[in-house]
């Protein structure tokens, strides 16, 4: 059918249709004339219709048919979608080999003087600066040529982001102390550095403290 805009006596102008059927009109359809609802004392605004009922009843109407439970496959897309549910996606070979791969014991940093060596259990302080990160420890410093994000990615159990440019050594952590301008900083054992805490990653500090 086809609707078209239409007025009626008793339909609301402007809210009424004409039906149509292969161009012949059958009827209308709208709500209600403001007049008649008043009248009937109605509280919101009904939708009526008229229709030609033996207009539909000639008309053919949709029949439901069940759908098979199993539906026909051509047999190259049947090969190609169970050599897909085989197939290793990268996401999952990344995984395995996450689960699979030896914890880094040090950390290295190579400069002109040579290569130097950090042990992770050591660094209280992984520090972003730009293109760099400092690995701060009790003796000193170290620079990485790595990102923050992959050491986070690498460590998720010995370092805690505190701030989008830091991470903490969780075993690290004594606790918090507040600043005068009402942040918050960690307080890490054997250094003097003291990250502040952004609000998004202090709950996640408190709770790292309570499980010490």
């Amino acid at each position: 059918p086809e609707f078209v805009a239409a007025t009626h006596p008793a339909m609301h102008p402007g809210r009424c249709a004409q039906v149509l059927l292969h161009g012949r009109a059958i009827g209308y359809v709208g709500e209600l004339h403001p007049r008649w609802r008043q009248d009937y004392e109605l509280l919101q605004n009904p939708v009526v219709f008229e229709l030609d009922l033996d207009a539909v009843l000639q008309s053919r109407v949709a029949v439901f048919a069940a759908v098979p439970k199993l539906q026909p496959v051509q047999r190259d897309k049947l090969a190609a979608a169970l050599a897909a549910a085989a197939a290793t996606s990268r996401y999952q070979l990344r995984a395995l080999a996450d689960a699979t791969r030896e914890e880094r014991r040090c950390l290295s940093s190579r400069s002109s003087a040579g290569t130097r060596l950090l042990e992770v259990a050591e660094v209280r302080l992984l520090l972003a600066d730009q293109k760099y990160v400092s690995a701060i420890h009790p003796g000193g410093s170290l620079l990485l040529d790595e990102s923050l994000r992959e050491l986070e990615e690498e460590f998720p159990t010995r370092f805690l982001r505190v701030h989008r440019n830091a991470l903490v050594g969780c075993a690290h952590i004594r606790g918090l102390r507040r600043l005068p301008g009402g942040e918050w900083s960690v307080v890490l054992d054997a250094v003097e550095v003291r990250p502040v805490v952004s609000r998004r990653h202090l709950a996640e500090v408190r709770v790292a403290l309570e499980r010490l």
